[in-house]
């Protein structure tokens, strides 16, 4: 059980240029909001016939001084059996206020918004292979009312940036994750995930739709870990990461819908502990990480092409 409460405001006086000829102007957005939120979630998990059935329930109360208040119950299922097989099923529903963005970003914010009402479920099973490999296989859908989404519009007074925030009528996704491992020993392990999505909405126009959700996406790792490799407790972790996103529907810079292609780049990561400490400091380690290693050109989103292959680097103390 756990209670959460939050009181939130806003005070924003913004300068607001059109670039839309003719001609370019300015005006001042002003906004001033505030709003209390609070939330409250209850759980209970059961074992049942000898731990052959292991049962959560629980719901949790959103309260909202804007947008009321909704009750959101959920429970899961996890059935083991032989051969290492676990079946699993959830549902759960939710709710969510437009953030302050939302509603109030000049240029961009709707304030008419209304909040999102959800409900989802999904059921799969993992199977592992003992301390080898496991696989991941499962099933979800999700229904969401009045989904908060970018709308595309014609650039101009109160639509400097080419879209707005509004609802959707209805969304429906349903789709497949599928999950593998491989733990070969020796310090390697190979992890991956493949998603793919089929979705469908109810829209009071056609531009009121979702974006930037790719139907096709994947990401794997693999992973190197070797500890004592300098000193008795240190800890040395290389990982190379592929990342893949499926064409999608985005807004261009004209304020109308089309086809993003898709992408895919390289990670490069390295982490290293020394394990030892200092003072007050308990460890410190290295990280470093090269992105997009292979210099891909491509864009998340359209008019902002991704940065070149590019190096990050710093230490990390911990206390």
């Amino acid at each position: 059980m756990w209670f959460s409460f939050l009181d939130q405001w806003v005070h924003s006086n913004t300068s607001i240029f059109t670039l839309a000829p003719p001609p370019v102007s300015q005006y001042l957005s002003v906004v001033n909001a505030r709003r209390q939120e609070y939330a409250g979630y209850v759980e209970q998990e059961g074992h049942f016939l000898q731990d052959h059935l292991i049962a959560t329930a629980g719901f949790r109360v959103d309260g909202n001084s804007e947008f009321g208040e909704e009750v959101s119950p959920g429970w899961s299922l996890a059935i083991p059996l032989p051969y290492q097989i676990t079946l699993r099923g959830n549902y759960a529903e939710g709710f969510r206020a437009p953030r302050f963005n939302e509603l109030f970003f000049p240029g961009f914010g709707n304030p008419n918004l209304e909040p999102e009402i959800s409900s989802e479920y999904d059921g799969g099973f993992t199977w592992r292979f003992g301390e080898m490999a496991s696989f991941t296989s499962t099933y979800f859908s999700r229904r969401v009312h009045n989904l908060i989404v970018s709308v595309p519009c014609k650039v101009g007074p109160g639509c400097e940036f080419g879209a707005t925030a509004g609802n959707t009528g209805r969304v429906d996704t349903q789709g497949v994750e599928i999950v593998p491992a491989l733990y070969p020993g020796h310090g390697l392990r190979f992890s991956g995930s493949v998603t793919i999505l089929d979705e469908t909405h109810v829209s009071p126009t056609p531009d009121i739709r979702p974006i930037r959700v790719p139907k096709y996406s994947a990401s794997s790792t693999a992973e190197y870990n070797r500890r004592a490799l300098l000193r008795p407790r240190d800890d040395l972790t290389l990982a190379l990461i592929y990342v893949f996103v499926g064409d999608r529907d985005d807004i261009t810079s004209t304020g109308t819908i089309a086809n993003h292609d898709a992408y895919h780049r390289f990670d490069l990561a390295f982490s290293y502990s020394a394990g030892m400490n200092w003072r007050e400091v308990h460890d410190i380690a290295l990280v470093a990480k090269i992105q997009n290693l292979l210099d891909r050109h491509y864009s998340e989103a359209f008019s902002f092409p991704a940065p070149p292959v590019n190096f990050v680097a710093g230490v990390k103390l911990e206390f």
